[in-house]
């Protein structure tokens, strides 16, 4: 897959590679990267990297910028000795490492969201038994019911019940007042 060739990448072409002639004493028969002959009379001529400590290879200038916009992970190294030609644009990096926080956010909020219907599903649950224990000492007869109510007025109105709380509680005294 061929990507855009990078800012940092044209400009190393630009700055960090000098043509060759065919009777340059380095020049390789074929280019190390596509293993074709050199073709002298077409646009594509060979270029040495120049300025890189360790490395002057020479490679089709079209091979060298297809593997500089290949989208391999090693696209700033050199293809034969792997030395490090030039640094990732700054926007490139900021732009992986912002959709790698998109991807880490993603992860957080479906962990989120698969916790919160944990949650939904042990309140339904808690919440269908607290009817079936309800229902269960209301058919117990009224002393039983006189004491169910007393206890819910009293969790009613101690404080310690959020607002929500302290609605559903009324709710449910209001129901079992209607039953009778």
């Amino acid at each position: 897959m061929s990507t855009a060739l990078s800012g940092n990448a044209l400009q190393f072409l630009q700055i960090n590679t000098v043509q060759v002639n065919a009777n340059h004493p380095d020049l390789p028969e074929q280019c190390p990267i596509c293993h074709e002959e050199f073709d002298f009379g077409a646009d594509d001529l060979p270029v040495q990297v120049i300025g890189v400590p360790n490395c002057s290879h020479i490679f089709g200038r079209s091979c060298l910028t297809e593997w500089f916009s290949s989208g391999n992970p090693n696209v700033s190294t050199c293809p034969m000795c792997r030395t490090q030609l030039y640094g990732e644009d700054e926007g490139e990096v900021d732009r992986q490492a912002m959709l790698r926080r998109v991807h880490e956010a993603q992860q957080a909020l479906e962990a989120a969201r698969q916790r919160w219907e944990a949650v939904v599903q042990a309140q339904q649950e808690c919440d269908q038994l607290f009817q079936e224990d309800i229902q269960r000492t209301l058919e117990a007869g009224p002393e039983a019911r006189r004491l169910l109510l007393r206890a819910l007025e009293e969790i009613k109105n101690d404080g310690s019940v959020s607002e929500a709380g302290r609605e559903e509680v009324g709710r449910i005294i209001a129901q079992i007042n209607e039953a009778d």
